[in-house]
């Protein structure tokens, strides 16, 4: 026998099976479907994640991040290099002469909710630096709109 006509018997033989097999049929292609549903719906969120990031950075603001941090919570700046980067003659000012730059702190936080089960939650805080003027130009002492 031939390669293809061999290949043709085992596809023949496992068509005409399907019809004893019917379940496990459907139940492959819905398990198939589903994961291909799944699969466009996490690329379609990574899509939109990005395209939102993309939009919500400003060309006028910076995050300042210490050496070797990648993101903003693991990242601790000293009290002297934030005064170092203040006095920065390229940083923007407001009206009144004082840069506007604040130094926040974020840092987790769990909470734990006392009159329900016992659950808790992950969450990010983020304190603005009380003595920092506005730096989107709003009423607010942190990083304005």
């Amino acid at each position: 026998m031939s390669a293809i006509r061999t290949w043709w018997s085992a596809t023949w033989m496992g068509l005409l099976a399907l019809s004893r097999r019917r379940l496990n049929a459907r139940v492959m292609v819905l398990s198939i479907a589903g994961v291909v549903a799944v699969f466009s719906f996490v690329l379609a969120m990574n899509a939109g994640l990005d395209e939102a990031m993309r939009d919500a950075g400003r060309a006028d603001r910076a995050v300042v991040l210490r050496a070797g941090s990648t993101v903003e919570i693991s990242s601790a700046i000293s009290h002297e290099a934030i005064t170092q980067i203040r006095n920065v003659a390229d940083a923007r000012k407001g009206v009144d002469g004082v840069p506007l730059i604040t130094a926040e702190a974020a840092a987790p936080l769990t909470l734990i909710e006392t009159h329900r089960a016992a659950t808790g939650g992950a969450y990010r805080g983020r304190g603005g630096d009380p003595g920092a003027g506005s730096a989107g130009g709003g009423p607010s002492g942190g990083l304005g709109g």
